[in-house]
């Protein structure tokens, strides 16, 4: 389990991985949620390597702890 704090993201595994997603998460209180769809997020990486680069890690991080 994971505590997430303000700008933090999820699901970014399965979006690189093409893998079905399967976190749940929940909220302790109002939440501002912003939803990227696959396509979206591979343009997105496309046009930044430094985006690509940290998702890329941030994901390998994260898959090696689950």
């Amino acid at each position: 389990m994971a505590t997430l704090s303000k700008n933090d993201y999820f699901g970014e595994i399965a979006l690189l991985t093409e893998v079905p997603c399967t976190a749940t998460v929940r909220s302790r209180g109002p939440v501002e949620l912003y939803s990227l769809g696959r396509e979206d997020f591979r343009e997105l990486m496309e046009r930044s390597e430094e985006l690509k680069s940290a998702m890329t890690g941030a994901s390998d991080a994260r898959y090696v702890e689950t």
